[in-house]
């Protein structure tokens, strides 16, 4: 859907929560308009967009927008979340709801009956923090947490253009690939797209520690090894990955190791054609809590971030640039953005083709909980 912009707002009904999006299109001529919020999610069971990874919606090159969620649907008492996806398609509409995973893990327990053998039961399976991205030839690559053997799965949907036998296709692969380590409890996978690769980082448990873990994917060779990018023996929370017009890879994390009490926002980037620089740390106030770090690069290869911090008594929202163009290029000063009595959580930022940054955030000012964005 070319010029326009799209973002996720979550809707609350008693207990459950339901996945909506919200489009705003903007002719190129006047200023756009919102329209009517859309109910992606049919079931009344539990729909949760995914707030943590950031990544549950993306636009591909031929205007189609793609969601996953996490849904508890169709597991009856156990209540496991399973992820699901939809798509829309500017001549058609939104798509059906499809379920990506399904997955029942039969474990054994103690010999409870006393008949000699370990009695079968079935374990839950949850999966967790989906993100999905599209590659530049409109490939679909979805993340997710799963909770039963403790690892990071990616699943694959290759795209096919129409042709004059027949309409476009989107197969998903049969299985996903792990792509971490089972039983290190990795968590909080995240991916970027450079041209057809994909990158990955997420938490691995190692030494009684979380570090910071990234992958590579080409279609050549598949997914390479893992590789620990921090060895701090400290807590590391919330990756996030973005990459900037030359290739160049920019993660951040929240971190606990300056023994303050609190979190600070550590820094670590990659160039195209090189190795992992050292790890910098961005945030200055390590009694406080850093958290929820979301990074953004535009066009001129600025680097825009923005977390959740309670420095000042209650949760704000925080910015921070990288400016390519400084004579020192580095992180400048750390801005509160906002100012409110309540907590205000989860940023989400965009960088538009005009250059202009965009900045989405979760607060409670209106209401008991965590409202719509």
């Amino acid at each position: 859907m070319p010029g326009s912009t799209k973002s996720i707002t979550i809707h609350f009904t008693g207990f459950r929560f339901l996945l909506f999006i919200v489009i705003l299109l903007k002719p190129a001529v006047s200023s756009g308009e919102w329209l009517s919020e859309t109910r992606l999610s049919s079931d009344i069971m539990v729909s949760y967009p995914s707030a943590a990874s950031q990544n549950d919606i993306a636009l591909d090159s031929i205007g189609n927008i793609h969601v996953v969620w996490i849904d508890n649907r169709d597991h009856g008492a156990t209540g496991e979340y399973e992820v699901y996806y939809r798509r829309y398609n500017p001549a058609s509409g939104w798509g059906l709801e499809t379920q990506l995973t399904d997955e029942t893990v039969i474990g054994f327990d103690e010999d409870r009956n006393d008949d000699g053998y370990p009695d079968p039961i079935i374990k839950i399976s949850d999966k967790q923090s989906p993100g999905i991205v599209v590659d530049t030839d409109n490939n679909l690559y979805v993340s997710y947490e799963n909770t039963s053997d403790q690892t990071v799965e990616v699943l694959r949907c290759e795209y096919s253009p129409a042709t004059d036998t027949g309409p476009e296709t989107w197969i998903w692969d049969s299985s996903p690939q792990t792509i971490g380590s089972s039983g290190t409890n990795d968590s909080n996978p995240v991916l970027a797209a450079v041209g057809t690769d994909i990158h990955a980082v997420w938490r691995k448990l190692t030494g009684g520690h979380r570090q910071i873990v990234y992958a590579p994917y080409t279609s050549l060779t598949g997914w390479g090894s893992p590789q620990e990018l921090t060895t701090a023996a400290s807590d590391k929370k919330a990756p996030m990955i973005a990459a900037d017009a030359a290739g160049n890879l920019h993660v951040v994390w929240s971190d606990d190791r300056d023994g303050g009490g609190g979190y600070e926002i550590y820094y670590m980037s990659k160039p195209a054609a090189g190795s992992w620089q050292t790890e910098t740390r961005v945030t200055t106030a390590p009694a406080a809590n850093a958290l929820n770090p979301f990074i953004a690069a535009d066009a001129t290869g600025n680097l825009h971030l923005a977390w959740e911090d309670d420095r000042d008594g209650n949760f704000e929202i925080y910015y921070c640039l990288w400016d390519t163009k400084a004579v020192s290029p580095g992180w400048g000063s750390e801005t509160r953005v906002t100012n409110e009595p309540a907590d205000s959580k989860n940023p989400h930022l965009v960088v538009d083709v005009t250059a202009q940054l965009h900045l989405l955030w979760q607060d409670r000012r209106m209401v008991g909980g965590f409202g719509p964005l």
